[in-house]
C-alpha cells in the first residue's frame, strides 16, 4: 500500500509540497501531536529539525517558515499504521521475531498483520 496525499490530514499537504513525503513522515513520527514547533529563520546541521527530518528538508522548512511555527502537528496514527503494516506484509520473508523486534510489537501481532492469525512455533508443529 503506498500512502498518498489523500492519506493526510489537508494541514500536511503543503508541507509535502514542500519537503516531500519522507521527511514529512519524520516530521509527524518526531513532532505529531504537538501544537507548535517553532522553525527558526536559519538551520545549522546540529538543529534538532536537521537531525530528525535531514538538513536539506529542514532549510525548506526554514525557508518557507523561518521565524514562525508549524501549528498543530497531526499525529496521523491511522495512515502511519497503514504505512506500517504494509511495509510488515512487504518484509514477511525477515521472519516475526525480527519484524516484531524492530517495530516494536509482538509476534501475534506482526501474524495478525500479515493475516494468518497465531502462528505456531515450528518446534511445537513438529510434536504433531
Amino acid at each position: 500500500m503506498k500512502l498518498t496525499l489523500d492519506d493526510l490530514p489537508e494541514s500536511l499537504r503543503e508541507v509535502v509540497e514542500l519537503i516531500g513525503l519522507s521527511a514529512t513522515l519524520k516530521l509527524v513520527e518526531h513532532y505529531g501531536g504537538l501544537i507548535a514547533v517553532y522553525v527558526p529563520r536559519e538551520i545549522e546541521p546540529d538543529h534538532r529539525l536537521a537531525r530528525d527530518l535531514g538538513l536539506a528538508p529542514a532549510r525548506k522548512l526554514a525557508g518557507h517558515y523561518g521565524g514562525d511555527c508549524l501549528r498543530n502537528i497531526p499525529r496521523c496514527v491511522e495512515g502511519m499504521r497503514r504505512i506500517r503494516d504494509a511495509e510488515i506484509r512487504a518484509r514477511r520473508a525477515e521472519g516475526a521475531a525480527r519484524l516484531a523486534l524492530e517495530f516494536g510489537l509482538t509476534e501475534r501481532q506482526i501474524w495478525t498483520i500479515l493475516g494468518e492469525g497465531d502462528e505456531p512455533d515450528a518446534r511445537q508443529a513438529a510434536l504433531f
